[in-house]
């Protein structure tokens, strides 16, 4: 990566940990970094670019140094970590973006953690792509909507302690279906519950 696009990068995450989102400028980010606005433009057409890209590298740095793929309540933990690390960052774009936009980044990143996780553990299994999908989904869908309610609450529980538990509790769940898919038992893709 370019140093001037770095220094914008770090400039932006450095002024989000001291105030809200909606008060940080262009102005603000290249006089932070000592770039001039041509800089800035030169590399991100605007703010919410800049936060695309940004979350986008968080997303991919948080899977390549630390999910191990055969543990979801690891990946999980640390992602929760990250937040509590990041709690200012977090909860001022949590607060200040497009409710659609934050929940599409959650979601695109819970999708590819449980997928990591289902793909290893599935991996020797003749598994139909439909089954395995919808596994994928029924994980996301669960960790998604506990993430959302611990940033509704201000990260003010131990989210990492309940989705271990409720991995913990699903896994079991979510092997014998994928046990009975794999051998055929739901040739029509229907589950009774």
């Amino acid at each position: 990566m370019n140093d001037r696009k770095k220094m914008i990068m770090d400039a932006f995450w450095k002024l989000l940990e001291e105030m809200p989102y909606n008060k940080i400028s262009v102005r603000l980010i290249v006089e932070r970094c000592g770039v001039n606005r041509n800089t800035f433009y030169y590399y991100f057409q605007d703010i919410p670019a800049l936060v695309e890209e940004i979350l986008n590298g968080q997303i991919d740095l948080l899977i390549a140094r630390h999910c191990r793929v055969g543990s979801l309540e690891e990946c999980i933990s640390l992602l929760a970590h990250f937040f509590v690390e990041n709690k200012k960052i977090v909860m001022h774009l949590y607060c200040a973006l497009p409710r659609d936009v934050f929940i599409s980044h959650l979601d695109c990143l819970l999708y590819r953690l449980t997928d990591l996780y289902i793909t290893n553990i599935t991996s020797a299994l003749n598994l139909h792509v439909e089954h395995k999908e919808l596994v994928v989904r029924f994980f996301k869908c669960l960790l998604v909507g506990s993430f959302l309610d611990w940033l509704d609450h201000g990260m003010s529980y131990d989210l990492q302690r309940e989705c271990m538990l409720i991995c913990r509790q699903q896994k079991g769940a979510s092997l014998q279906f994928l046990l009975h898919a794999s051998s055929g038992g739901y040739s029509e893709g229907l589950v009774e519950l």
